[in-house]
């Protein structure tokens, strides 16, 4: 089942998800020269006030740290809400419900394109996309299949309904291992997750990896394979929380 946020026309090559540092900024520290010995006496002997507030300013700089570090959604706070974007458009806001409902809705450009109901944000029980609305019924209790751990392999049937018409799914899902994604400065534990489908009586076709987070109940990346046997990642590049 496609994943309601993720679309195929922003990528990013799976080596460039972690931060890394720049080789011209230690270049630039390597040049500074080293302070005059009158410069570094002065320092030395700075008035009671001054010395004061530099050690107050430095609290709250210290301060300030952690409480910017604290801004990538966890378990708890995605509870009230969080956002995900790609590219400068695409924005996708994401609510936990109870009964282990998630829903999204994504817009491009301001405008609402997509809205998704999801079970665990792994299972798709509606959408409507582009005005176009297709409802999932599944035909065994979702909630047995979770929580997954690596090792583990699950099939779920739906019965589907979208315009007048009706088909039946199957969607197998194998939990390979897990992983560590990082989305922007946000680290966060994944499932690698290999998914399958079919909307006949054949069997299910391999149709992507899921790097999902059991913590945000959301798949955070999709790992394609092309037909040459190379792979193509596609993930979000922000995320933060809702304000509301």
């Amino acid at each position: 089942m496609d994943s309601a946020p993720i679309v195929q026309n922003f990528y990013t090559r799976a080596d460039s998800d972690h931060p890394s540092f720049s080789r011209a900024v230690d270049q630039r520290c390597r040049s500074l020269r080293s302070p005059e010995p009158h410069r570094l006496h002065r320092t030395a002997t700075l008035p009671p006030k001054t010395a004061h507030f530099l050690s107050l300013m430095l609290v709250v700089l210290s301060m300030l740290g952690p409480a910017s570090a604290q801004e990538c959604p966890a378990a708890q706070s995605a509870k009230r809400g969080f956002v995900v974007e790609r590219g400068d458009q695409q924005k996708t806001e994401v609510f936990h419900e109870e009964g282990g409902i998630v829903r999204t809705i994504t817009r491009y450009n301001g405008i609402p394109v997509l809205e998704t109901t999801q079970y665990e944000g792994l299972f798709q029980l509606d959408r409507l996309d582009n005005g176009r609305r297709t409802r999932y019924e599944a035909q065994l209790e979702l909630k047995q299949l979770f929580p997954l751990k690596p090792g583990r392999n699950a099939s779920a049937i739906f019965v589907w309904e979208s315009d007048g018409r009706t088909g039946q799914m199957r969607v197998d899902i194998a939990v390979k291992r897990e992983d560590a994604l990082y989305i922007g400065p946000c680290k966060y534990a994944v499932l690698k997750i290999e998914r399958s489908e079919s909307r006949s009586t054949e069997p299910p076709k391999f149709v992507d990896t899921d790097y999902y987070s059991q913590e945000l109940k959301l798949i955070l990346a999709k790992e394609y394979l092309n037909t040459n046997g190379s792979t193509q990642m596609i993930k979000f590049d922000r995320i933060y929380p809702l304000n509301r």
